[in-house]
């Protein structure tokens, strides 16, 4: 038992299977890399997550929260290009660890990620389909939160499941197509809403710290609820608060390591991939955090808008 759950196979082994004839096509470059990293990024996250965390914890500074985030997922992307470009496979963490751990934690991560991917589909996919619903006037008992079954979310993901079977190259093109889109919306908000920007909004940058009401235990944050710290809004305590939960706009990044056996050139096109999308997200995220907060005093953002 203990010799199967150490068990490792070889990273030649896998870098002969990738090129054997049942292996992926390679037809993906640095630019698509960038559009898929890019997609999978920006979601709800930075439309959500900035006037929240800026009205409950970090105010202004909730800036300064993306940026920290940023570079932390920076670092962790380092570690999976640098992975990624030297064992490039569809396997991803999971392959990672069975070459190194043993197949026993590689089975442990490869549930793992698929209960992270399965839960962020669910998730994503019934928040489209809330915003369906609201756009088009749609029935909530099939299309809203309390739906038995949720028809919207389930149509979306029958139709990108569809996209993904085609092949690749059209997952490619439909990604890069929804990029443009969020690029679209961000660049949107930042050039118009710079506009109505008042600097007086922006001070203080950092507003003073003070005790806030404790919230519910499963509302807490984990570095409140682990440090035994007191609730606490703004300040640096509310900074770093604020910069662990907006770091979730970040994730996702970590699956551009899954096409590393469709990438032509792994060494340079993953690593620019991994970078490359991260470097946009984070602009785009300190731009729409700094509009919303120049717009808006901190105190007064509503937080379910």
């Amino acid at each position: 038992m203990t010799s199967a759950f150490r068990r490792t196979i070889s990273v030649s082994a896998v870098l002969d299977r990738g090129k054997s004839k049942d292996g992926l096509r390679k037809r993906l470059g640095a630019k698509d890399m960038i559009g898929f990293g890019v997609g999978i990024i920006i979601g709800t996250g930075i439309f959500t997550l900035a006037g929240v965390e800026a009205k409950q914890h970090a105010g202004p500074a909730v800036t300064l929260s993306f940026v920290i985030g940023a570079v932390v997922a920076a670092l962790a992307a380092i570690c999976y290009a640098e992975m990624a470009s030297s064992v490039p496979t569809a396997g991803s963490a999971y392959t990672y660890a069975f070459a190194t751990l043993g197949e026993g934690f590689a089975w442990i991560i490869g549930w793992d990620l698929l209960l992270e991917f399965s839960l962020g589909a669910a998730v994503v996919s019934r928040g489209w389909s809330g915003y369906l619903a609201d756009l088009f006037g749609l029935p909530p008992e099939l299309f809203g939160e309390e739906a038995v079954v949720n028809v919207g979310a389930v149509l979306i993901l029958a139709i990108l499941t569809v996209v993904a079977v085609v092949g690749i190259k059209m997952s490619a093109l439909f990604t890069n197509a929804l990029v443009v889109v969020k690029l679209i919306v961000c660049v949107l908000v930042i050039g118009i809403g710079a506009f109505f920007v008042t600097a007086a909004n922006w001070r203080p940058f950092v507003p003073e710290s003070r005790q806030a009401e404790a919230p519910d235990v499963l509302k807490q944050p984990i570095i409140e609820a682990g440090l035994g710290i007191e609730p606490t809004m703004y300040g640096t305590i509310g900074l770093l608060t604020a910069a662990a939960v907006v770091f979730f706009a970040y994730t996702g990044f970590e699956a551009l390591a899954n096409l590393g056996e469709e990438v032509r050139r792994p060494q340079r096109d993953l690593t620019i991939g991994l970078l490359g999308a991260l470097s946009i997200c984070a602009v785009l995220y300190v731009g729409v955090s700094l509009v919303l907060t120049g717009m808006v005093p901190y105190a007064e953002i509503d937080s379910g808008a």
